[in-house]
């Protein structure tokens, strides 16, 4: 949602929040909007880009990058709202991963060994800013 554009939403019928006849104006937004995905896509990566992340010219969903001097740089993957993201460092995911967590709420899914039919090594998450 661009700072011009406004949505007012009807709430679930029998909400105890929002009296009969109220409409909730959304300041950001929500799934299921159809603008939701590119916002969170246009979010995300200004955040990986200023954790000095930089996304690949062949395809906007990847990301690499160093995170700490003198370190093993990190990929990220993102794919609808899941990050997939491996680094040789423990160290530099442990980076990633405290960083993730100062933008929204984060499920860390665990281990990934298969992504999209792929099979890899590396962690996947869900996320939601």
């Amino acid at each position: 949602m661009s700072p011009s554009e406004e949505y007012f939403v009807k709430p679930p019928s029998g909400c105890p929040r929002s009296p009969p006849g109220t409409y909730w104006h959304l300041i950001w937004s929500l799934y299921g909007l159809c603008h939701a995905p590119i916002l969170w896509f246009e979010k995300l990566s200004y955040h990986l880009k200023s954790m000095g992340l930089q996304s690949s010219s062949n395809s906007p969903c990847l990301f690499v990058g160093t995170l700490l001097a003198r370190e093993a740089p990190i990929y990220v993957g993102i794919y609808v709202d899941n990050i997939i993201y491996f680094s040789p460092s423990d160290m530099v995911e442990r980076k990633f991963e405290e960083q993730l967590l100062t933008l929204g709420s984060i499920d860390f899914m665990g281990q990934v060994s298969h992504f999209h039919g792929i099979e890899l090594c590396g962690i996947i998450i869900k996320m939601e800013i």
